[in-house]
């Protein structure tokens, strides 16, 4: 019998043979993107039969119709395993106005071979915004509309990559009021005015009276008038925008109709004037677009949060590990409770958290210190046992185990226990 080991070295020589021998997919021209040019070179050369490569493409196809939730910002530190083709999809709201940042840093720094791309989900339907596979770097780009978003990183086959990934905020536009005037946001979007009759659509910026509002785009001033709420008022129009940006309360108009304006331009003076008078100076702020307002802060935010530093224990990265406590309960599937024991593979590790998946594909998040990989025990086995390479009397043989031999059991799932003997490791049922 062909060992499981040596098959998977001779798919691994073959392939790199094949990849080496033709035309780089990357190169390839056109409007493809480049995880779609590789997945063209795979099926040119005559690979998607092979189970390398499906696994690759399944695993591809997984990470965006099963990701993980997560929440903006996020950092995490995995590793990809050379034998194992693996993709990772992390899911996240995003608001209109805010730009998102994916910045990839791998080990190996360069040619790593690594696909970076940015979607949005509506429903069932997926569609890619941005990508590149130009590393070490990342991408950026502008949130048009409100939803549901999607960052999938996957490295080419073989390729074993060690990786820090961040998806970030920031603003698209500048702030209104200069820094060093010292201003205060406060009494943000949605906020209730008129005891509940409605609510709050923009953000106030208070400063001393008379502070400059400035402009924060290149853009034309398309209104300047009064009205019984903002008191004093401009509206202005950014070049290439959809939006309008609204500053309200002046004391004093600082332009005119149809003028243009660039970043830092005086707009107008702070004051209280309109609803506002019997409050301190502020600047109402407000962007709206053709079906109303929406909320300015995510266009402003100039101080967005910082994701979490990896506090986890980075050693046990893509190893199998046990649950320590019972009852564990895997962030992301509230059905799911784990008993003692219980095998888990840490994916990545996230803040004090680890990114694991379960020995049925299941993935999602649990507390760092729940998980270890020492033996639970050692014991001799009473007959001759084949070494699984997964979970399931289907899965490849690794090893046959003679009846005698010691193994470490380090952790069970369901009828299996995942086990070491020697410088090997699989599943067994004894």
């Amino acid at each position: 019998m062909v060992s499981w080991l040596r098959s998977l070295q001779l798919s691994a020589c073959v392939f790199l043979l094949v990849l080496c021998s033709c035309n780089s997919p990357l190169s390839i021209g056109g409007k493809k993107t480049p995880h779609e040019q590789y997945t063209d070179g795979l099926k040119n050369a005559g690979l998607t039969n092979t189970v390398l490569a499906q696994g690759w493409i399944s695993a591809a196809q997984k990470s965006l119709a099963q990701p993980v939730s997560v929440t903006i910002p996020y950092r995490e530190t995995g590793f990809f395993p050379a034998e194992t083709p693996a993709a990772a999809g992390f899911r996240f709201a995003a608001k209109k106005g805010e730009v998102i940042n994916v910045r990839l840093e791998t080990t190996p720094v360069r040619g790593s071979g690594v696909f970076v791309e940015l979607w949005q989900l509506n429903g069932t339907e997926h569609k890619i915004l941005a990508y590149t596979d130009s590393l070490p770097g990342g991408l950026s780009k502008e949130i048009e509309s409100e939803g549901t978003y999607l960052v999938r990183i996957q490295p080419e086959l073989l390729r074993p990559v060690g990786y820090t990934l961040n998806i970030t905020t920031s603003p698209s536009l500048a702030f209104p009021v200069r820094p060093r005037d010292n201003p205060k946001a406060s009494s943000f979007w949605g906020a209730d005015r008129d005891a509940g009759a409605r609510q709050h659509e923009g953000v106030d910026i208070f400063a001393a009276k008379r502070t400059p509002a400035i402009a924060i785009a290149d853009g034309r001033i398309t209104r300047v008038n009064e009205n019984t709420l903002g008191g004093k008022v401009v509206f202005m129009r950014p070049d290439g925008s959809d939006v309008s940006l609204y500053y309200a309360h002046l004391d004093s108009q600082m332009v005119s109709e149809g003028q243009r304006v660039q970043p830092g331009d005086v707009i107008g003076l702070i004051g209280n004037t309109g609803n506002a008078r019997t409050t301190p100076p502020h600047l109402h702020f407000g962007i709206y677009t053709r079906s109303g307002a929406v909320d300015p802060w995510p266009f402003i935010n100039v101080n967005p949060a910082k994701p979490r530093t990896v506090t986890a224990d980075t050693s046990l990265l893509s190893l199998w590990v046990k649950t320590i406590d019972r009852k564990i309960a895997i962030t992301g599937h509230p059905e799911l409770v784990l008993d003692a024991g219980s095998a888990l593979q840490v994916l990545a590790a996230t803040g004090d958290q680890y990114r694991v998946r379960l020995p049925d594909g299941t993935e999602g998040f649990l507390r760092g210190t729940g998980v270890n990989n020492k033996p639970i025990r050692t014991e001799k086995l009473k007959r001759e046992v084949a070494l699984l390479a997964e979970p399931s009397t289907d899965a490849a043989v690794k090893k046959d185990l003679a009846t005698g031999t010691a193994v470490s059991v380090l952790s069970t799932w369901r009828q299996f226990s995942y086990v070491q003997s020697g410088n090997i490791s699989g599943w067994i049922m004894f």
